[in-house]
């Protein structure tokens, strides 16, 4: 807090982790939920290697023994007879809609906006984790499903989420947009960029950060900063794929 207006300066691990989740964009896929894949014409693009890829992924049934050798059938009656409350079951029914996805109509290499269970994968810098890595830890858990159900329950959470299109991340950054510029007291600050009216002030605080923190996309950013008449400005000059 505190940086004087209009100043090129480098956020800090703390502040990107803030405003990466803000600033890379998230939104829709291709991928779909459940009941694509139990009729048609979801059902019909199931095929044997599938089936066999599922069946090495750890699924459980209600009793939680695993979950094999099944044909579209009896995939089919498993899906539908889930109950959310048996968490092993219904992270088992959401990682084979996952895994289908991966297979026909995602990349497993997507990113998803996951900053519930990131920590526990091993991403301590942002919130994005690769979908195939929430796919592999959830596998990683059925191995013993009646253990850790807290961080089952939490990444079925997330798969679900998944399948229904939401939270992946976008190719292209988002729009930035920035509190609006009002009338007010500057408390003796001296005015923005050289400017002549010293009654401007960023809503939500008389400093930098208000705009800030809402504009950096990458650990390392350089950016410049500029709050003029009505008008707030940030001018990116590092790629979003940098971050990562």
């Amino acid at each position: 807090t505190g940086r004087p207006l209009c100043q090129n300066y480098t956020l800090s691990t703390t502040e990107c982790v803030v405003s990466t989740a803000t600033c890379l964009c998230t939104g829709a896929s291709t991928a779909q939920a459940g009941g694509y894949w139990t009729k048609q014409p979801g059902l019909a693009t199931i095929d044997a290697g599938d089936l066999a890829a599922l069946s090495a992924s750890n699924l459980v049934k209600a009793d939680l023994s695993p979950f094999t050798g099944f044909t579209k059938t009896q995939y089919v009656s498993w899906h539908n007879a889930v109950n959310t409350a048996n968490t092993p079951y219904w992270l088992s029914t959401v990682l084979a809609i996952s895994l289908l996805n991966t297979r026909h109509l995602v990349a497993p290499t997507v990113l998803i906006k996951a900053p519930s269970i990131a920590a526990q994968l091993g991403v301590t810098e942002h919130f994005f984790v690769p979908l195939s890595a929430i796919q592999n830890k959830a596998k990683q858990l059925l191995a013993t499903p009646a253990a850790d159900q807290t961080l089952q329950a939490a990444i079925a959470q997330v798969l679900k989420d998944t399948n229904a299109g939401q939270n992946f991340a976008q190719s292209s950054p988002c729009v930035a947009t920035f509190p609006t510029v009002v009338s007010g007291n500057l408390n003796g600050l001296q005015p923005p960029c050289g400017g002549s009216n010293p009654s401007l002030l960023v809503a939500g605080g008389d400093n930098a950060d208000a705009v800030t923190e809402k504009g950096a996309v990458s650990n390392g950013l350089s950016l410049y900063i500029g709050v003029g008449v009505g008008v707030a400005v940030i001018a990116v000059v590092a790629a979003v794929a940098a971050f990562f």
